[in-house]
């Protein structure tokens, strides 16, 4: 019973080929991950055909800690197994989202029996930061099956951009799973999928810009408002009911050559205002304009005969 649990279990963890550096997410290879205590030791196994387990994209994994630091713009990926089935065709990109994946390098038909380390570029002016790398894997023998891995990395680049740049590739082929193609073990040449890989779309996704320690507002986005050719000034908070607006101040210029004592016209009804302020005189004339100018006038002829007595 021991020699047959040993058996399986180095059948499960031999079987099947996973990226061994840089370790991908849940990889037993990883620091991060056996730190955690969050190691998957059947990373090896495809995705599931319904997405019951090991889902599309990355296994269903999430982005975790970077798993490895690579100098400059190119990007080694080192694979590991044993069960090759035939090789097939592979896939090699990155993506900023788990959502976008562009690829950068594909080896059709002798991925894994020519080999087992590739290597792709990134743009020679990619900005330092973090990335993530994923490989797929279509097998040529087997059950139909679809392999995915992602590795979340960051790129130490001293030539890299101040600034974001643009990454163009090709689109992710995604194949042998519910809702896509299927294609038939052996390749056959009326469909080996080399038709579907030629097919695939020009696509383009733009980097992340480079680390930093502080994500404020840059210096081109701060303006001091004191240097703001309209700067705005707050209202103040005033407890004053009778400074709560502005104070609109109205200016009369008079020329009189005679004097002479009226009486004010009883027909003149002014509404009766109490404590007035300069807001309430204001909505008086606003309502009133003829009887208020009338009063007005009125008013400072009498003192005008008053000032000549």
């Amino acid at each position: 019973m021991l020699v047959s649990f040993i058996f399986l279990q180095f059948c499960i963890t031999s079987a099947h080929v996973f990226m061994n550096d840089p370790p991908s997410r849940k990889n037993k290879y990883s620091k991060e991950y056996t730190a955690q205590g969050n190691v998957d030791y059947n990373i090896m196994a495809p995705l599931y055909y319904d997405g019951s387990t090991y889902p599309f994209p990355c296994k269903g994994f999430p982005k975790g800690p970077s798993t490895k630091t690579i100098n400059g713009n190119i990007v080694n990926i080192k694979l590991e197994g044993s069960a090759i089935h035939g090789g097939g065709h592979c896939q090699f990109g990155v993506t900023y989202d788990d959502s976008k994946f562009v690829v950068l390098k594909t080896v059709i038909g002798n991925c894994l029996t020519s080999g087992m380390n590739y290597n792709f570029d990134l743009p020679p002016n990619i900005p330092s930061g973090d990335i993530t790398v994923f490989w797929t894997w279509i097998n040529k023998i087997g059950n139909r099956e679809y392999y995915m891995e992602c590795a979340d990395i960051t790129v130490n680049n001293s030539n890299g951009n101040n600034s974001p740049v643009e990454i163009q590739g090709k689109e992710l082929l995604v194949v042998n799973i519910l809702g896509k193609t299927i294609i038939p073990e052996g390749f056959p040449s009326s469909n080996d999928g080399i038709n579907l890989l030629n097919a695939r779309k020009d696509i383009s996704i733009i980097s992340s810009g480079p680390l930093s320690q502080y994500q404020g507002p840059s210096q081109s986005q701060y303006q001091d408002p004191s240097q703001s050719p309209n700067p705005t000034v707050p209202n103040p908070t005033v407890s004053d009911p009778f400074v709560s607006e502005p104070t609109r101040t109205r200016t009369r210029t008079r020329t009189r050559t005679r004097t002479r004592k009226i009486q004010v016209p009883t027909s003149i009804q002014i509404p009766p205002i109490q404590s007035p302020t300069p807001l309430e005189i204001d909505d008086v004339f606003d309502e009133y304009p003829k009887e208020y100018n009338e009063y007005n006038d009125i008013y400072e002829h009498e003192q005008d005969c008053e000032d000549d007595e």
